[in-house]
């Protein structure tokens, strides 16, 4: 800032001297009055009169002193402004700003203008006195809404200015808080006007200590704003014609059209880049002041003289001009062209200015169209006799599609397999004159003939027929297969066939749906068909295929009515499993008990009970019965029964797997077995007996803190060993204490086997892992977040077993 202030303040330094001189010569007595020393030895009224003189001589001279800095202040401010380039104005208002500040002596002065919505007022400009904070910051944009009062004065072009923020009237509440906000003691806003409208303000305020405003200050910050609002309005001028310039030069340089301007000699004045790669130059100057000549074969330059000397002549412009442009190193260019006259201000015509498109492209194309065209007309010809064989193949296709609709429709609507086969054959048959055949079904890795014609229509055919196809078997009935002379194929003479010697050729046509053979069809005919083969081929393939679908349709719908007796039978054992499982809450006192099965199947192996005993106490019991679906349900369903039975007055965990034991094993097979575990709560819910059978440890997850850990017994599976001594001798019971916020956990081994779409396993360290983290949640919350966790990592894959959890919290 300080690098500017002398070309503003010591430009009119001369001026203000000479201007205190006139003001002298003006009064000569008040002058010599301002230097004369009072005499002691007067009287002391002829003292006081002087010493008042001299005091008016001194108020006269600080007034012409302010008048003559003021006009200095503001001559310099408007003179600087003339000469400050564009891109200084923004610097030359903070400038000015800094010594407005310090010619009224106040602590901040700055510049707010509307944005473009005119809803928004922006501090654009500001200064500040040694000490000052900035507000440029804080305040950078205000809405100008929240200053109705303020807003509302510098829009009638009235000053706002107070000299204690308390003395504002009641209708400036809003503006009363912000100026109290920002520190702001005395203030003086002036409007800047730019044609007739507010911009914004310009503006003095005092922080440190109450300032009366002059109306000298008010005129010269009105002064200074007209300056700015010129200067801005200048800048924003000037930033207008560079963005149009930009545009200008941007829209020269990257048309892909050529761009020329030229004089009234048809000299080129400007061109743009393309003009200049049309030229064969690399810098659009270097063709400044010349002219077509210089560039082009005489002819063409000598019309396009002539040509742009016409349109400066009537001012007439020329539009869309189709030329050939020969260059001098003999190639040619096609355009068009488009001259326009220039006008100067005054009307006159000053020369042309062209657009040029290159359009040799298009006129290749057109050559090359019109060639096409003739090599069409041949091509036409030759079609034409194409036509007229193919009319002839197109009635034979009629005649075949009449045939594929007639005999599809006939198949289409057989649903039974029993009719649908014979239907099949006879549509086959009925192409081959002089035929017989048969039609063999696949079941079970081999072919059984379900239907012939003539002589294959006995036991030694049927026989025959199926014998036949077991050696196409595996690698050839993908596809049809055509034997010229079965007598002489090793493959087929071996077989007994009746009375075939008359038709030696064989055809094997496979009915496929989804690359599956579900059927063939055998034909015996005459060695003419062989000539008629490649024409009856599409038929033959049409024909099987609509077949092939029509026979998978009955399959299915076949299979329909047994699946749909079986669903019916499962949803009665899904039911009856389903009701096997508990669907309460076990009011035990101070236990709180969850548990969730998810059978893999429709129905499962895996059993989660619990039921209170005679006694009062509860046992709970989850079980993994080897093997899944039907066969391990029906076992689940005893072991229920066996688990109920014994376990009504029973208080030992242990003794209870015993003679579940004793029963299970008179019920199993030597391959079956069943994992349990097994807890018996006291009635009060103080205490547990803990038992196991070859099953999952129950995990612990204790109230003070510490990792699950598994609460470690032995036991051997359910069914293993028929001894009840043995079986007995080889199973701990551990009695476990409930204390209040223990944690319990059991499942089977369809939660750590639980497996994602990699088939990594889920584990037991994840359950750990997942528990650790989670030492808050209650039972429900337990199973919820391990079934969030177990979802996420599955990332829906499908259980391979049945999923069942038991969670166990000691509430008070």
């Amino acid at each position: 800032m300080k690098e500017h202030r002398p070309s503003f303040i010591g430009a009119a330094s001369g001026a203000a001297k000479t201007r205190a001189l006139r003001w002298k010569k003006r009064n000569p007595t008040m002058a010599k009055k301002a230097t004369k020393k009072p005499a002691v030895d007067k009287k002391s009224k002829a003292a006081v009169s002087e010493a008042e003189a001299v005091q008016d001589q001194k108020s006269a001279e600080d007034a012409l002193h302010y008048r003559l800095e003021f006009e200095k202040f503001i001559t310099s401010i408007s003179t600087n402004f003339i000469n400050l380039a564009p891109e200084q104005i923004d610097n030359g208002i903070t400038v000015a700003l800094g010594l407005l500040g310090e010619f009224t002596k106040t602590d901040r002065s700055y510049v707010l203008l509307f944005d473009k919505a005119g809803e928004n007022l922006e501090r654009t400009h500001e200064w500040c006195a040694i000490g000052i904070e900035s507000l440029s910051e804080q305040y950078r944009s205000v809405n100008a809404s929240a200053f109705p009062w303020l807003v509302g004065k510098l829009h009638k072009q009235q000053t706002v200015h107070f000299t204690d923020v308390e003395s504002l009237p009641p209708e400036a509440k809003a503006e009363k808080k912000a100026f109290k906000e920002q520190k702001v003691r005395s203030l003086i806003n002036v409007p800047v006007v730019s044609g007739g409208s507010l911009r914004g303000i310009i503006g003095l305020e005092s922080v440190l200590a109450e300032k009366p405003w002059t109306r000298d200050t008010g005129t010269l910050l009105k002064m200074a704003g007209e300056i700015f609002s010129s200067a801005l309005e200048r800048k924003r001028v000037e930033e207008e014609l560079a963005y149009e310039r930009d545009l200008l030069h941007t829209l020269m340089d990257n048309l892909p059209d050529t761009i020329y301007f030229k004089d009234t000699q048809s000299r080129f004045t400007r061109i743009n880049k393309a003009q200049a790669k049309t030229l064969g130059i690399q810098n659009p100057a270097a063709a400044i002041s010349k002219t077509d000549f210089d560039f082009f074969v005489h002819d063409h330059a000598r019309i396009a003289f002539a040509e742009e000397q016409e349109i400066m002549k009537t001012g007439r412009a020329l539009i869309n001009k189709i030329e050939k442009v020969g260059r001098p190193d003999g190639n040619f260019t096609w355009f068009t062209a488009t001259k326009v006259p220039i006008f100067d201000k005054n009307n006159n015509i000053v020369g042309t200015v062209g657009v040029s498109r290159d359009i040799t492209k298009m006129k290749q194309f057109e050559d090359e169209l019109q060639k096409a065209k003739n090599e069409l007309e041949i091509r036409v010809a030759e079609r034409t006799a194409d036509l007229k064989k193919a009319n002839e193949r197109l009635e034979t296709r009629i005649s075949q599609l009449d045939f594929l609709n007639s005999t599809s429709f006939e198949i289409a609507q057989l649903i039974q397999i029993d009719e649908l086969l014979p239907a099949i054959l006879r549509t086959f048959a009925s192409r081959f004159p002089h035929s017989q055949a048969s039609i063999c079904k696949a079941k079970k890795g081999a072919f059984k003939c379900v239907n012939a014609t003539g002589d294959l229509n006995t036991d030694a055919g049927r026989e025959a027929s199926e014998q036949a196809l077991s050696i196409f078997l595996r690698t050839e009935l993908q596809r049809t297969i055509i034997v010229e002379n079965w007598s002489q194929d090793p493959r087929l003479v071996q077989y007994n066939w009746p009375n075939l010697e008359d038709l030696p050729c064989y055809a094997a046509i496979p009915l496929l749906a989804d690359n599956k053979c579900l059927a063939v069809v055998q034909i015996f005919t005459t060695p003419e068909y062989l000539e008629l083969y490649e024409q009856e081929q599409t038929v033959l393939t049409t024909l099987a295929a609509h077949a092939a679908t029509c026979l998978s349709n009955a399959i299915h719908y076949q299979e329909l009515g047994e699946k749909a007796r079986l669903d019916g039978e499962l949803d009665a054992a899904r039911s009856i499993q389903r009701r096997f499982t508990p669907q309460y809450k076990p009011q035990i006192p101070h236990v709180n008990v969850k548990g969730v099965y998810y059978p893999a199947y429709e129905v499962g192996g895996d059993y989660l009970d619990y039921f209170k005993t005679d006694a009062g106490d509860w046992v709970v019991v989850i079980a993994d019965v080897c093997g899944k679906g039907i066969p391990a349900a029906l076992l689940m369903t005893m072991l229920r029964s066996t688990f109920r039975v014994e376990g009504r007055d029973e208080t030992s965990a242990k003794q209870l797997l015993c003679a579940v034991n004793d029963f299970m094993t008179l019920n199993l097979d030597d391959r079956s077995f069943v994992t349990a575990l097994c807890l018996i709560i006291k009635a009060d819910g103080s205490s547990m007996s803990y038992a196991r059978a070859g099953h999952p440890m129950l995990l612990r997850l204790s109230s003070t803190g510490e990792p699950p850990l598994p609460v470690i017994t032995n036991g051997l599976a359910l069914g293993l060993v028929s001894d009840a001594a043995k079986f007995k001798a080889m199973m701990d019971e551990v009695n476990v204490d409930l204390k209040k916020g223990d944690r319990f956990l059991i499942y089977t081994d369809g939660l750590i086997d639980a497996a994602n779409p990699e088939r990594n396993s889920y584990g037991i360290q994840r359950v750990n892992d997942v528990l650790a983290r989670d030492r808050d949640s209650d039972a429900d919350g337990m199973i919820a977040v391990l079934m969030d966790d177990i979802k996420k990592f599955t990332r829906g894959a499908a259980y391979h077993d049945d999923l069942t959890i038991l969670a166990l919290q000691v509430t008070e």
